[in-house]
């Protein structure tokens, strides 16, 4: 019996050593991760973009992904009084009337499907690979659908995600000004960038 277990553990070493069997963690709180969004306006050609600002809020994004040699799931959590368009007065309307953080302060990102394609010589580099998931925001959760861009080694992964939601789905209400509107799209896309652990 005893050369049995040991050619069991052998050959369990080696799956693991060949990159079959491995597990990591990429925790979102790096400062270099950010939030972008962009919306345009109606009828005029108004383009309204924001991020997430680490002088606005210490810690604007968190969470952990779990990445293996095959996929990546987890949660990220925006605190969205990190975003800002740049203008004070866009922000204070963005944040007070319309996404309510007073009573709504985060967004959430599940990525509950993203496969990944096989590895060559230890990296995955690849544009456009789908994902799906969930985002919860101003108290609607929804499922979505997007795209990643990955850049990942066996120490270190660099994704950004993309995807375009509606604010209608939401329950949020289409910012106007002055008889100009934004439109009901908004394109999304998350930043993340560290070492695998």
């Amino acid at each position: 019996m005893k050369p049995r277990y040991s050619i069991l553990a052998v050959s369990a070493l080696a799956v693991f050593h060949n990159g079959l069997v491995m597990a990591a963690t990429l925790d979102l709180s790096h400062p270099s991760n950010k939030v972008e969004f962009l919306a345009v306006g109606k009828p005029s050609a108004l383009k309204i973009r924001g991020e997430t600002k680490n002088d606005k809020v210490k810690q604007p994004l968190t969470g952990i992904l779990n990445v293996t040699n095959t996929d990546i799931t987890g949660t990220a959590t925006y605190a969205l009084d990190a975003l800002d368009t740049g203008i004070e007065l866009r922000n204070s309307h963005m944040k007070e009337k319309y996404l309510e953080t007073a009573k709504h302060p985060t967004a959430t990102l599940k990525i509950t499907e993203l496969k990944l394609p096989a590895a060559k010589d230890g990296k995955v580099v690849q544009e456009n690979i789908p994902f799906t998931g969930s985002l919860t925001l101003h108290g609607v959760e929804k499922s979505i659908k997007g795209t990643v861009n990955v850049d990942k080694t066996a120490e270190k992964a660099d994704l950004q995600f993309a995807w375009e939601l509606q604010t209608a789905d939401y329950a949020i209400d289409v910012p106007s000004y002055l008889g100009i509107k934004v439109t009901d799209a908004v394109k999304v896309t998350t930043k993340v960038t560290g070492p695998l652990k």
